[in-house]
């Protein structure tokens, strides 16, 4: 075109629910001393009135049941994730398995560190500044009272040990941590959640319950 821009093809916005975020707030609401599963009701709430509103703006029609029923079954199993995660876990401490008591939960940040990647001010232009910005899952503090980092993540497959250890968000937030508390950090605490309700074990004809992992939760 003249103003140079492309026609776009107008695309039907995705009715999708984000299950780790939805168990994040979960999570950090258990750790508050509110209700889990009330957290997450709310907050599938809010999204699917908001996923509905923008498929309305942009088709000018509602979107048929069929067309929710993904969004729906991840928030049925949001809410069972959070409940089952409680109920093994306690809420008055679901770290104590691990020796940690949490200090805080979804703590965001903000550091300059326009210093760090331009030292003597010649890269950048005058007054330009750098941000590392990000939020952590959790802090907690073990019985010696380091400080430990917790990553809350759900997962379908299982990571490796290696993964976990060299992944560069924990590492970046480790540093991140040392500047803001100027305390060396312990360790990471990788609190993974499977996305899979545990399942009562199968009765064989023998009358002997089935040993199939499949149906236990990883």
């Amino acid at each position: 075109s003249s103003n140079r821009r492309s026609i776009r093809h107008k695309t039907t916005p995705k009715l999708y629910l984000t299950l780790g975020s939805a168990v994040h707030k979960g999570l950090e609401a258990g750790v508050q001393g509110k209700d889990p599963v009330e957290a997450v009701e709310e907050y599938i709430k809010v999204e699917r009135e908001a996923k509905v509103e923008e498929y309305k703006q942009a088709t000018e029609t509602t979107p048929w049941p069929a067309e929710l029923r993904e969004f729906d079954e991840a928030g049925e199993l949001a809410n069972g994730l959070v409940v089952q995660y409680f109920d093994h876990y306690g809420r008055t401490n679901p770290l104590s398995d691990q020796g940690l008591t949490y200090l805080g939960i979804e703590v965001p940040f903000k550091i300059d560190i326009t210093h760090e990647l331009d030292p003597d001010g010649f890269l950048l232009p005058v007054g330009q500044q750098i941000f590392f910005c990000g939020t952590l899952d959790g802090i907690a503090v073990d019985e010696f009272g380091q400080i430990w980092i917790v990553e809350n993540k759900t997962y379908t497959r299982k990571p490796s040990p290696e993964d976990i250890q060299w992944h560069f968000q924990a590492q970046g937030y480790a540093v991140a941590l040392e500047w803001l508390t100027g305390m060396s950090v312990a360790g990471v605490l990788y609190n993974g959640i499977a996305k899979k309700l545990i399942a009562e074990p199968k009765v064989l004809k023998s009358g002997l319950l089935s040993t199939d992992k499949r149906r236990r939760c990883k």
